[in-house]
């Protein structure tokens, strides 16, 4: 089969590859994954990256601008609080280097496919239009983000959209959508097939990700738990809620960096996913699961189609529950509990791979080219 020439955009904010070194961006490091392997698969790939990236063959490193996040005039709205007016300028920022790139490359593609459609449209112009557009959607669906689909299905022939898990979806008012799952490198996450004695939380110290349960459970069953992830200082939820909870069994490891996640989730006995909010893919349940970590799980979101409910983990409806669910995983004879652990393993292998992910988009590519 044809290979295919396919550019690839999420935004210019940080220089690639990403690190999350004091912040994370999971669509930066999807979109390297993803570039890279459809590099080594034959194709030909343009990664629309700042001007001060790193030079990798698969990389397009614009002419116009560095990495906007140190841009002065990012700077300068972002310090006096004007979010509107920041992202507003961000985004043209960003269309201008869509636009530039159309304009160099345009007709020399067959697939653009965006990570950010507010990041994009505006630099695309039907005149230019001899390629298929894909828009891949990270937040939760918004009146917003349907009238952003509606803009693009006027703009352009024949675009499609793909959301993370079916749930995401399903409030998305546009037609020509596919679900498509984010994947890891499964070997960034080593399997153990053993833990320890503590529980684990990975997320933003905030209310949607609410570590708040994960604390109070695990000193109600007076078990330890480490956590991870950012937590920003002089925030009310984190100074008054979160931080009065921790204690020398009740430990803040503070964001990680990827290359260490693993040895939280390896040796946890479990990781507790409170989620507060319908969260359209969580990737960290993925991430435990890899290394053999069971998840115990509030039903919402992408949950129900990530976790294997008493195969990979527990998909439960509350606290109490919750709980109740962790109390069963500790009383497991260990040679269930070391299956359950082999099962996350497997699973993620087999469905949430960054392999199978590069796969999906491809045939994806493929389906709406018609090569």
């Amino acid at each position: 089969m044809k290979k295919l020439t396919i550019a690839l955009h999420f935004y210019i904010g940080r220089k690639s590859p990403h690190n999350n070194k004091g912040t994370i961006c999971a669509p930066m490091t999807l979109l390297e994954d993803i570039a890279s392997r459809l590099h080594k698969k034959g194709h030909k790939v343009f990664f629309i990256n700042s001007k001060d990236s790193k030079n990798k063959p698969y990389y397009y490193k614009t002419p116009l601008f560095n990495h906007t996040v140190d841009h002065p005039e990012i700077k300068k709205l972002n310090d006096a609080n004007k979010q509107k007016e920041k992202a507003k300028l961000v985004a043209e920022f960003n269309n201008m280097v869509v636009e530039e790139f159309l304009e160099k490359h345009g007709s020399k593609i067959d697939i653009f496919h965006s990570h950010k459609i507010e990041y994009s449209l505006g630099g695309m112009h039907s005149q230019q239009e001899s390629f298929a557009s894909v828009f891949t959607h990270h937040d939760p669906v918004s009146k917003a983000h349907n009238v952003w689909t509606k803009k693009a299905k006027n703009k352009l022939s024949n675009p499609h959209f793909t959301y993370l898990s079916k749930n995401h979806s399903k409030t998305a008012t546009t037609k020509n959508k596919h679900i498509l799952y984010n994947g890891i490198n499964p070997k960034l996450y080593p399997f153990s097939k053993t833990a320890d004695d503590f529980l684990a939380f990975s997320g933003r110290m905030v209310k949607e990700k609410n570590p708040l349960v994960a604390l109070k459970i695990a000193k109600e069953l007076n078990k330890p738990i480490k956590l991870a992830g950012i937590a920003t200082k002089g925030d009310k939820y984190w100074e008054k809620q979160i931080k009065p909870l921790l204690s020398k069994e009740r430990t803040y490891l503070g964001l990680l960096p990827y290359d260490k996640m693993y040895t939280l989730y390896q040796k946890a006995r479990a990781l507790l996913f409170p989620i507060q909010w319908e969260e359209p893919f969580g990737l960290v349940m993925v991430e435990a699961m890899a290394c053999g970590t069971p998840v115990i799980a509030f039903k919402r979101g992408s949950v129900p189609e990530i976790i294997k409910h008493g195969k990979t983990g527990f998909i439960v409806n509350n606290q109490q529950e919750m709980i109740k669910a962790t109390k069963k995983l500790y009383s497991m004879p260990e040679k269930e509990y070391t299956a359950m652990r082999n099962n996350c393993r497997k699973h993620v292998e087999k469905n949430f791979s960054v392999e199978k992910m590069v796969k999906d988009y491809e045939k994806l590519y493929y389906k709406i080219v018609k090569i």
